[in-house]
């Protein structure tokens, strides 16, 4: 029997912890931004493309998620004719530029485990094909059987040739902006495996 159950035992170990690679429900996943101004701020939306994880136990050893970046969404702004003067913005040579840079990428290089609930991961971004290093944290959701990553970080526009207005957003009232954006996320793995939901309900 003793026997027995180290069988089980090594096995249900050698199933979680082996490497695993996963897919990003782009469906739920999601990523907010926002822009801070002296007085204020603006906020919207950014579709997730693509996302695959190559995952150990509550790690993410390595991955790449690629952002739609002709998918920007203004959100906090009601009059038409305001949005699209921003969205000038967002979309012209010197700023996003998402006609000859349509996709941003997140390259994951790994993660360390700071808790059952909590990793800081480390990898790279690329916006304009610039490309510079990333720390940040992130919350690791359950419910039911699907995992789910929240987190924030913030980027430094000027660093990846986002220039346009850096000080000033000089075409909407000369209003001082800030370089840093604010970048907040969901990430929903695939659902789980029925062996993956078995091994749970064991080691549970």
């Amino acid at each position: 029997m003793k026997t027995i159950l180290l069988a089980i035992l090594f096995a249900v170990g050698s199933t979680v912890f082996s490497q695993q690679n996963y897919k990003v429900n782009t469906k739920l996943s999601k990523v907010e931004w926002e822009g801070r101004k002296i007085g204020g701020s603006h906020e919207g939306t950014i579709q997730i493309l693509s996302g695959d994880l190559l995952m150990s136990g509550n790690k993410i050893n390595s991955g790449l998620i690629v952002i739609d970046m002709k998918s920007i969404e203004i959100t906090d702004i009601e009059s038409e004719s305001s949005k699209q003067k921003l969205m000038d913005v967002f979309e012209s040579e010197n700023f996003f530029n998402p006609e000859e840079y349509p996709k941003a990428t997140l390259k994951i290089t790994g993660s360390t485990e700071l808790s059952k609930t909590e990793i800081e991961i480390t990898g790279t971004i690329t916006i304009k094909d610039k490309s510079h290093p990333i720390k940040f944290r992130a919350t690791k959701v359950e419910d039911e059987n699907k995992i789910v990553f929240i987190g924030s970080f913030e980027i430094d526009r000027s660093d990846y040739d986002v220039s346009y207005g850096s000080g000033f957003f000089s075409g909407l009232g000369d209003t001082a902006i800030k370089d840093l954006f604010g970048l907040e996320f969901k990430l929903q793995r695939q659902l789980r495996t029925k062996q993956e939901q078995k091994i749970k309900n064991i080691v549970d």
